[in-house]
């Protein structure tokens, strides 16, 4: 990922800083070493230790910038003060020799265990100043100016800093797993708001309260709409939904606060009037102890998926040539009214036709016009039934009319309407009139009937259709009638 000139300028600054503070702790490490050997040799008044207190110094420099690179000049405060109240009052009583036998031990072991409770970077500037307190101790008991009985407190400060420096280092390791888990994790929470900001789908995260935490810029791309205001109020979201919908969108929320998964589909509006077909998921993200701590949820657009769906529907239930439904549709939807009948104790009517010597027209005038022929007997029968019937092309030029909660006498007497329509309106073609007739076969079910099925009503209508050719065409013919 790049980075801008001023991050990398930063960057620059803070390695530097690291490297000057390092450098200044091997300083004072050696400037200690120096002021030990000089004690020894020469038990006066040190320029070693006085160059140690200036190392901290510097040291509490680096580390103020490191913490203004890091988190800002005021970040840095706290630690200029810690510094000095600790580092000044040292300077000005090593100058002065003020004769407090035990304060300086004393003070190494309070500053020691002090260290232990603080938090990074103040422990680490206290542990400097022990170290200097310490070397402070051993040159004054070097010097005569601390009594003997002093030894164990020193004894005792050095093995109190082995220790804190221990637990520092330990703390230390584990400070750097967490600030590379941490880098890592800023990394990962990048990468996804990265992908969830190029996406195409709609991506939202919910907290349990209800409330909005993200949703990504596809939102206002599919419904024109700024996604503001569902931070304040996420039910808002209901507005761009179907009606239909907004009922199991509920649902489905509350069934993810619950710790399920969920899938729907949905259709959203924008606001200029398109609509959206969705396939909605959603899902708990739960914490160690199996607590839904928020969900998430991703809304997929199907529209393209979901019109080549239903146009192969129209498809497999439509005849391409008249446009009405086909002999498929028709069983389905029989099945459905002959056990709808059963049920209400009513009757199912159908009414079976053919054009009369349709062959011989087909082969006389070609086939342009034996197609010309059925579509428009097609559009004059089909504005010859009710909404509630059901025109289908069963094959060929044969028709059936559906028509549910009907009798055999009202099923006859719209098949006397549709007889009429075809013998009175010639069908034009090429310029030419054809002069058409058709015969009809009517049946019913019986009411509540359960053993009927459209085979068996096809199959009465077809002999009362058949009965209807017999007769001479150009007539209705009842299944009723007949004598069987």
């Amino acid at each position: 990922m790049s980075t801008t000139p001023k991050e990398q300028r930063s960057k620059s600054r803070l390695e530097l800083a690291v490297q000057v503070r390092f450098t200044c702790v091997i300083a004072i490490f050696a400037l200690s070493i120096l002021t030990l050997e000089e004690w020894i040799r020469l038990p006066t008044f040190s320029t070693e230790l006085v160059l140690l207190k200036v190392a901290m110094l510097a040291l509490l420099g680096t580390e103020v910038l490191v913490l203004r690179t890091k988190a800002g000049i005021a970040s840095a405060v706290p630690i200029v003060l810690a510094g000095g109240a600790i580092l000044v009052p040292l300077v000005v009583w090593q100058a002065t020799m003020l004769d407090a036998p035990f304060m300086l031990p004393v003070a190494t072991i309070l500053l020691t265990m002090t260290s232990a409770t603080l938090p990074w970077p103040f422990r680490y500037h206290v542990l400097v100043v022990t170290y200097s307190l310490t070397a402070i101790t051993a040159e004054q008991l070097l010097l005569g100016t601390q009594p003997s009985n002093s030894k164990p407190l020193l004894a005792l400060s050095l093995v109190l800093i082995a220790t804190t420096i221990g637990i520092a280092s330990s703390t230390s390791r584990r400070r750097t797993q967490l600030r590379r888990a941490q880098v890592r994790m800023r990394e990962s929470e990048e990468r996804f708001r990265q992908l969830a900001e190029h996406s195409r789908d709609i991506i939202w995260v919910w907290n349990p309260t209800p409330s909005l935490e993200y949703v990504n810029p596809a939102y206002e791309q599919f419904t024109g709409l700024a996604p503001e205001p569902l931070f304040e109020d996420p039910l808002k979201v209901l507005q761009v939904m179907h009606p239909d919908d907004r009922s199991r969108l509920r649902k489905a929320l509350f069934a993810i606060s619950k710790g399920r998964t969920k899938t729907l589909d949905l259709t959203v509006a924008h606001k200029d009037g398109r609509h959206f077909a969705f396939e909605a998921w959603g899902a708990p993200i739960l914490d160690h102890r199996g607590k839904v701590v928020r969900s998430i949820g991703v809304w997929r657009d199907i529209t393209k998926r979901a019109a080549a769906a239903e146009e192969l529907g129209i498809q497999a239930t439509t005849d391409p040539l008249t446009g009405i439904h086909n002999g498929r549709f028709l069983r389905a939807l029989a099945k459905k009214e002959l056990a709808r009948a059963h049920r209400k104790g009513t009757s199912v009517s159908i009414v079976l036709f053919d054009i009369d010597y349709f062959k011989k027209s087909n082969d006389q005038y070609g086939h342009p016009a034996g197609d010309q022929i059925l579509v428009q007997v097609t559009e004059r029968c089909s504005q010859a039934v009710r909404t509630s019937d059901t025109l289908a092309r069963y094959g060929g030029d044969e028709f059936v009319a559906l028509l549910p909660e009907s009798e055999e006498d009202g099923a006859a007497s719209v098949a006397e309407i549709l007889r009429h329509k075809i013998a009175d309106s010639p069908v034009v073609h090429a310029g030419r009139s054809l002069h058409l007739t058709a015969s009809f076969g009517v049946a019913s079910s019986e009411p509540g009937a359960e053993c009927f099925d459209l085979d068996t009503l096809l199959s009465r209508a077809d002999q009362a259709l058949y009965a209807a050719k017999d007769a001479g065409r150009n007539c209705v013919r009842a299944w009723s009638d007949l004598e069987v």
